[in-house]
């Protein structure tokens, strides 16, 4: 599993409030890009938009982690992951 991509869904990624109507803007490109956290460490998304992130499994020990998001100062709830 380490080296692996794998794909987090979700909503509010970005943590940005959203645009004025009419605008031109993305409504999924981020003003703010953050990490995803494997328990303790932490790496930079592959892909990064408000509701999909891509990650590389870092080198950890086996067992189960707490995966997050972390942006603009916000921790996503933590979803269980287990390293095989």
């Amino acid at each position: 599993m380490i080296g692996t991509s794998i794909s987090i869904s979700g909503s509010a990624f970005c943590q940005q409030p959203p645009g004025d109507e009419g605008g031109e803007q993305d409504p999924l490109a981020c003003d703010h890009v953050g990490t995803v956290q494997f328990g303790a460490s932490s790496v930079s998304p592959v892909q990064y938009t408000d509701t999909a992130v891509t990650a590389v499994i870092p080198d950890l020990p086996p067992g189960p982690i707490a995966l997050r998001i972390s942006v603009a100062g916000r921790v996503s709830n933590a979803v269980s992951l287990t390293i095989e």
